[in-house]
């Protein structure tokens, strides 16, 4: 999405950083979109207790007859991608060491991003749910296990 933004609507994310921040800023986006995103959807979509609540939230729109089988054909590919990628073939433990090694990551550059945050608050806002999650030293597993 922000490379399509930066091409096409000639926004510049990086606007009036230095370039370590600059590639401070380039090293998170990859972290959480090429690799949380990877874990959080094998949260989603792999753990048998969160499913069912993925599967309804997300295909309320099939018929209830027909949504458990198209689902589960769904489902099956994409655990195979996961496969694909790796993070399928994790063990649950090295996946959440993984997981923790990136928060812990977060968590150190969050006193960053608050400093930045004061000096222009609408760039540099740190999104409501990592705030959350570092404030009560918690992951995204333990939001899965709540349910």
């Amino acid at each position: 999405i922000r490379t399509h933004l930066e091409q096409t609507q000639a926004v510049n994310f990086d606007a009036g950083l230095a370039p370590p921040q600059q590639g401070a800023a380039r090293a998170v986006v990859r972290m959480v979109d090429e690799h949380l995103y990877f874990h959080i959807l094998r949260d989603r979509w792999g753990d048998d207790r969160v499913w069912p609540h993925v599967r309804d939230a997300y295909f309320s729109a099939f018929p209830r007859l027909l949504r458990g089988p198209l689902t589960g054909f769904i489902r099956r590919d994409v655990l195979r991608a996961l496969h694909g990628q790796g993070i399928g073939r994790m063990d649950e433990d090295e996946r959440m060491e993984r997981v923790e090694q990136d928060l812990r990551a977060l968590s150190g550059l969050l006193d960053d991003i608050r400093g930045y945050a004061a000096e222009d608050p609408e760039f540099w806002t740190p999104a409501p749910l990592l705030e959350q999650l570092v404030a009560e030293g918690r992951t995204f597993d333990d939001l899965n296990k709540e349910r």
